[in-house]
This record gives C-alpha cells, sequence and structure tokens, in this order.
C-alpha cells in the first residue's frame, strides 16, 4: 500500500477490541498529511484507521471481544501484521489487580499468560481445582521494546509493569479469578481477554516488537458493575494519555 511504503513502514500498529476503544482513540489520530482527512480503509474485512499520534505515525484495528473468532484478535493480529509494523500494541481497557493497583492506572505486559488451556476438577480439599495445561503458559514481550516504554508516574495514574493474564472469560467474579492466579509464580498486573490471540499471532508471525498497554477500568470481580460507564472512562482517558509518549 502507496501510503505505508511512503513512510518506509515505520509505524506502530494500534490493535483495539471494540467500538468504545476504537472511537476514543481516534480522537486523537490527526491525519497523516496536513489539511487530509483520516485514511481509512478495509482490508481482508478488516477495519483500518491510518493517521498520526503526535510525531508516530499508527495503524489502527479493530477486533472483536477475545482471540478466538473469524473477527478475533488472532487472525485480526496476524492479517494485520503483513502491513510490516515496527511495532505493535494491543491497546484498551482491563481489570487490574487490586493489590497493586488502582481505576484509571496504565498496565504494561512484560508477559502474557494464558489461562485459558487448564484442567478443571474436584479433588479432596477443593472442588473445581483449576491447573494449566501448558508446560510454559507464558508468552513473553520484547525486552527491548519494553526498556522503550516510559515507566514514569503521572499526576493522575500510576504505571505498572508485570505478567497480564489473558482468557475468553470476562471475569467478574473474585472467587474465579482468585482460582486462576493462585498458581501464577509471578506477579500479575492485570487481566484481559485478547492477549493470548494477539501474542500468538506475533509468534506465529516470527514478529517480536509487541506488548500489551491497557488502562485498569476494574478489578473483575462483582464490583465490575459499579461506576462502569466513569471507569470505563477513566480507564480510556488515562492509556491515550499514555500513548501520547
Amino acid at each position: 500500500i502507496n501510503f505505508i511504503k511512503e513512510i518506509n513502514n515505520n509505524f506502530c500498529l494500534l490493535v483495539t477490541a471494540s467500538s468504545f476503544e476504537t472511537s476514543n482513540l481516534e480522537k486523537i489520530i490527526k491525519p497523516y498529511k496536513n489539511g487530509d482527512t483520516l485514511l481509512k480503509f478495509i482490508y481482508k474485512e478488516n477495519n483500518y484507521i491510518f493517521g498520526k499520534i503526535e510525531n508516530m505515525y499508527v495503524l489502527n484495528v479493530e477486533c472483536t471481544i477475545g482471540s478466538s473468532g473469524k473477527n478475533g484478535s488472532t487472525l485480526v493480529t496476524f492479517e494485520s501484521l503483513a502491513f510490516n509494523p515496527r511495532i505493535t500494541f494491543l491497546v484498551g481497557i482491563a481489570f487490574g489487580n487490586k493489590d497493586y493497583s488502582k481505576i484509571g492506572d496504565v498496565i504494561i505486559s512484560t508477559n502474557i499468560y494464558d489461562y485459558e488451556k487448564c484442567t478443571i476438577k474436584d479433588d479432596a480439599d477443593e472442588p473445581e481445582k483449576i491447573k494449566s495445561m501448558l508446560k510454559q503458559p507464558y508468552f513473553e514481550c520484547s525486552d527491548k521494546l519494553l526498556t522503550l516504554l516510559p515507566t514514569n508516574n503521572s499526576a493522575t495514574y500510576s504505571i505498572q509493569k508485570g505478567t497480564i493474564i489473558s482468557g475468553e472469560k470476562l471475569c467478574s467474579s473474585e472467587t474465579f479469578l482468585n482460582k486462576i492466579t493462585a498458581k501464577i509464580p509471578t506477579v500479575w498486573v492485570g487481566g484481559e481477554m485478547e492477549g493470548t490471540g494477539f501474542a500468538s499471532a506475533c509468534l506465529r508471525s516470527k514478529y517480536n516488537n509487541w506488548c500489551v498497554i491497557k488502562g485498569i477500568s476494574d478489578f473483575g470481580d462483582k464490583s465490575k458493575r459499579n461506576n462502569k460507564k466513569e471507569n470505563q472512562t477513566t480507564a480510556i482517558a488515562n492509556l491515550i494519555d499514555y500513548l501520547k509518549f
């Protein structure tokens, strides 16, 4: 595509997973040429927006919620990597670990932990015991890329780096959350639904410059419903502020 060739593929791919995330991100994307309108196009059924955030060229694509399905993060990311971006971020909102963070904080993945592939069984001491089926449930992010990302806290939110857990379930149960995180040996900073597919697509494409950056809108428990709209608005606003780095 000519406009990508014009900038020698020097752009960032931003993957979002809902119209809420995309519409808020679009507010800060400017035309890549002065006086032009935002460039929007469709490729392989995926909707794209191309422009600039500050001095960074960006290509945004929206997938559906979750990793699976024909428009889930796995396939949409895999198809979008054909444009050969320099760096790629999965961005949006997520739940956080309330032991380490607050609503509106920004989390950055050092790795993604796939909690979805697991055995669930009853034993004498613990009903519905959950154990990962994977010898290596982690997808490791690029250390080189992580060192380039700013980690200075802003006046209104903190930045947390660590493990982000990912699966196909929209979690609003502290009981379930405690079960899936009980055996994780690393500090987890948050969780969401698209990271496993996103990371899988990057690894399948032998693409290393990726990570997940999201704003915390809840804590994955029953309090998710409290002030939902306000908390999601705070989370996406702080994420977008961070992306202006």
